[in-house]
């Protein structure tokens, strides 16, 4: 066809003829073309070239060419690209060869195309190439169709089947969706979580990832009464995982996914294909920093499971969460066939010490200090240093790190980092009740192991559950009071207890009954118990934490020709010391002493002056004296205190907190 001076023709892959641009914004397109193309071959090019690779069924389906292996062979030939996957003999096999337009030849002609194609047609063209990628594991290319055209049903499915894959591109994928408003990924919880989890891998991007994640919870709970059961499952663990990772309680939408996934028909949870083990992985690990740990570990091994019957990698996650749940519980038997079995696996580049290996790393970490190899320990903690200030397991690895501390002797470093990392992680609003009540007892460990008897008390605060208890217990014995101490025990219920728990509360149970010299029957019933329980799970932290003073105590009552395994550990236990005597008490005057009892029986600054027969101003004085020497702020604190340095009987002083170190209340 002619045409106006300076342009050149071209048709439209419908046959139509269009015009192209002027001469110099084409030029590329006009260096390659050459006389011998035809309107049909030049609209089969500027299709194919829209894509990086195709195939021959792709090649077709974009150009509606019975002979698209032909044309494909024809392009090779005149040196517009190259065929990928040939046979032995250099013949292409149809089901996996793909053609790869040079270069160049696809910047001039997919640049023509865009020119020359209605917008329409050339959105449904590239989102054909993009539905090939995603089926040919190219889900980043296909995202970044999806998001350029805005088919979000694409995009939501890019990822529900590509999670894992996309993480990596990190910043590239949050680059795709900068320009979308939020009220449009407010509809894709699924993308919004994707988008969440990259930002929270940068310790500059966490306010984003919080909105991020709360944005994703919202949109789950709106989406989920309306979707199928892999839908509402998948939902589900994707509000649990956005509500753990921003510091609330996700067990209650993991709980409802738990349920729901038993409930699924085979059908059904077919559907859900490589996404189920990593659905499997956060729903446990919601269900683990809830509390809920049978039902984590179930969790972790139904992902094992699904992605050993399927070959999906997410089950490499699984195995690694399964070996650090084991370990922090005091299973030291599983997590050591566990974290074998883990280590047999090839893993891909970078996952070992990234998140999805972390909890192998913690795993192998509290292996080798119950080994007592504190080398070997901090290597696998150092393993995931890129990591640590950012990932969500922060917490159980920063308790593993005190545990290397306090078998270094270093109590006060070992405070030093609790400290700090708390407080850098409530910057990051990282830090779940949850959490905080596990860090309580890490804490209350660091304070003992310094010796500061009054604040490992009162650090534990006013909880009364059975954890807290065996803590009290052991910080009673370091104080030398062993009848405080199986009190508390007795009180606390071994039997519901985690394997660790466990150990401890029969580890200490028998220390203080070898410190109160109970008869010999009652005391080898109590070593039978611990011995049986450390070496059913070959544990002896719970051991090197009994207080120096009353291990002691207890190596001389064992009966070694009975007893010779436990006795060992006993002893070893003594060598690694970590809860070492406390110093002095605080010094009390007579005067501070009776303030002291009487800050027991009474609530006010006028009784104690009246019991005292002194004015209320000398009470304050002397109150204000002793809670300098004890290092506290208020009654209940100097209470825990008094009791912990066996100044007062423990269990006094019920009444209402309200003297202050002031001791301004006056009633």
């Amino acid at each position: 066809m002619r045409t106006r001076r300076g342009e050149v023709a071209a048709t439209e892959p419908c046959g139509r003829s269009t015009r192209l641009a002027s001469p110099r914004s084409s030029t590329p397109f006009l260096r390659i073309r050459r006389s011998s193309w035809d309107t049909q071959f030049t609209a089969f090019l500027e299709a194919i070239c829209l894509a990086d690779a195709v195939d021959v069924e792709l090649a077709a389906r974009l150009t509606e060419e019975t002979d698209a292996a032909g044309l494909l062979d024809r392009a090779e030939r005149e040196g517009l690209g190259q065929w990928r996957g040939l046979g032995s003999h250099g013949l292409r096999r149809e089901a996996a060869a793909v053609f790869e337009p040079s270069p160049f030849a696809q910047r001039a002609l997919s640049a023509s195309a865009r020119r020359n194609l209605p917008p329409r047609r050339l959105r449904e063209l590239n989102i054909l190439i993009a539905w090939w990628e995603l089926d040919n594991g190219q889900p980043f290319a296909a995202l970044r169709r999806a998001v350029e055209y805005r088919d979000w049903a694409l995009a939501t499915d890019t990822v529900r089947r590509f999670w894992n894959e996309l993480l990596p591109y990190g910043l590239q994928v949050t680059e795709l969706f900068r320009g979308v408003p939020l009220t449009v990924l407010g509809r894709l919880p699924l993308v919004t979580t994707l988008l969440a989890i990259i930002a929270n891998a940068r310790p500059d991007h966490r306010l984003r990832a919080t909105e991020f994640f709360l944005l994703a919870a919202y949109g789950s709970r709106q989406r989920s009464a309306t979707r199928d059961p892999a839908d509402r499952v998948l939902l589900r663990a994707i509000e649990s995982a956005a509500q753990r990772v921003s510091g609330r309680d996700g067990t209650k939408a993991a709980r409802e996914a738990f349920d729901t996934l038993g409930e699924m028909s085979p059908g059904d949870r077919s559907r859900l294909g490589r996404n189920e083990p990593s659905i499997w992985n956060q729903i446990g690990t919601s269900l683990l920093y809830g509390g809920d740990v049978p039902r984590a570990i179930e969790c972790f091994r139904q992902s094992v499971a699904v992605s050993d019957a399927g070959g999906y990698r997410a089950g490499l996650q699984g195995l690694a969460l399964l070996a650090g749940t084991y370990a922090l519980d005091g299973d030291i038997v599983q997590a050591r066939a566990v974290a074998g079995r883990a280590e047999e696996r090839e893993w891909p580049e970078r996952w070992k010490t990234g998140y999805p290996g972390s909890y192998l790393q913690l795993a192998h970490a509290l292996i080798a200090l119950e080994d007592g190899d504190l080398e070997a320990a901090e290597a696998h903690l150092h393993a995931l240093d890129e990591h640590r200030e950012t990932i969500e397991h922060w917490a159980p690895l920063l308790h593993v790190d005190v545990l290397i501390q306090l078998r270094r002797h270093r109590p006060d470093i070992a405070r030093e980092r609790i400290r700090s990392v708390v407080s850098a992680q409530r910057a990051r609003r990282a830090v779940s009740p949850f959490t905080s009540a596990r860090l309580r007892h890490t804490s209350a460990l660091a304070a003992l192991a310094a010796g500061d008897l009054a604040a490992a008390e009162r650090v534990l605060g006013r909880s009364e559950d059975a954890r807290t208890a065996v803590s009290r217990a052991r910080i009673a014995l370091a104080a030398g009071d062993a009848e405080r101490a199986l009190r508390l025990l007795n009180g606390a219920a071994a039997g519901q207890a985690s394997a660790r728990a466990r150990a401890e509360h029969l580890a200490l149970t028998a220390a203080s009954v070898a410190v109160l010299g109970h008869d010999d029957a009652h005391t080898r019933t109590a070593i039978e118990r611990a011995d049986a329980a450390l070496a059913e799970s070959e544990q002896m932290l719970a051991l090197a934490l009994v207080p120096d003073a009353a291990l002691a105590v207890l190596a001389a009552s064992i009966d070694r020709a009975s007893h010779p395994d436990f006795a060992e550990r006993v002893e070893r236990a003594r060598q690694w010391a970590m809860i070492a005597a406390p110093g002095a008490a605080p010094r009390l005057t007579a005067r501070e002493h009776a303030v002291a009892l009487e800050l027991g029986r009474h609530d006010g600054v006028a009784q104690i002056a009246a019991a005292l027969s002194v004015s209320p101003n000398t009470v304050k004085s002397q109150l204000r004296a002793l809670y300098r020497k004890l290092g506290v702020s208020s009654r209940a604190d100097a209470l825990r205190a008094l009791a912990a340095w066996g100044l007062i009987r423990p269990g006094v002083g019920t009444g209402p907190d309200d003297l202050g170190a002031s001791g301004s209340q006056e009633r």
